[in-house]
């Protein structure tokens, strides 16, 4: 196999393990709650780091207020990961936008009764509204402190949004997954290998040319 072969395979391998690692959700459709049926306002990725550690990334579309009223914000989000769950460690939390980001482990879940427990988002004046970001990591522990990996299904997440426009003045929206469009870095990772195999089909032909 020649190198430019090579470097494309190389290439295309980097961009579906990047596909592979990390997971990507949007909200969402209405669990329970006042509002729309449907609204498309927020995207999750969740990449695993280690064999039980998680990062987990939140991004709150600017509308969200179109669909919620101004003073919205997502409270929670709560997680259904399988069980049986005794810890789950937070960590490294950042983020962007007109907050100190916070995120706290919590007991109790969503509507339904199906999720485990709930990450809560800032406190008090400090509000998780449009616009924002943030990002975490979770270590998961099992029965007897086990280290573990749950399993993620497409709606394993749910968000809280709170202070809404309509009547019950909250809503529970659920999580869907996506397919993510490459980072630019990726498609050029791509783009390399296949300026390689073009260089060595390029060369080939001149060598056979001038054989001739």
């Amino acid at each position: 196999m020649n190198l430019g072969v090579k470097a494309l395979g190389v290439a295309v391998a980097l961009v579906a393990s990047t596909a592979a690692q990390a997971r990507h959700y949007d909200f969402g459709n209405l669990l329970a709650g006042s509002g729309p049926s449907f609204a498309d306002f927020a995207s999750l990725k969740i990449t695993q780091s280690n064999t039980s550690t998680w990062l987990f990334s939140l991004t709150l579309d600017q509308d969200i207020s179109t669909f919620f009223g101004n003073g919205a914000f997502v409270g929670s989000m709560a997680v259904d990961l399988g069980g049986p769950l005794s810890h789950e460690l937070v960590s490294n939390v950042t983020g962007t936008g007109g907050w100190i980001p916070q995120v706290t482990r919590a007991s109790g879940g969503g509507p339904t009764g199906a999720y485990d427990f709930r990450f809560n988002f800032g406190g008090g004046s400090d509000k998780f509204m449009k616009g924002d970001t943030v990002s975490w990591a979770v270590t998961f522990e099992g029965p007897h402190n086990a280290l573990i990996v749950p399993t993620v299904f497409a709606n394993s997440f749910a968000l809280h949004v709170q202070n809404t426009k309509y009547c019950d003045g909250s809503a529970w929206y659920s999580s869907f997954p996506v397919t993510p469009v490459p980072e630019p870095e990726t498609w050029a990772l791509l783009g390399l290998g296949l300026t390689a195999v073009t260089a060595t089909r390029w060369r080939t032909l001149r060598k056979g040319r001038k054989a001739a």
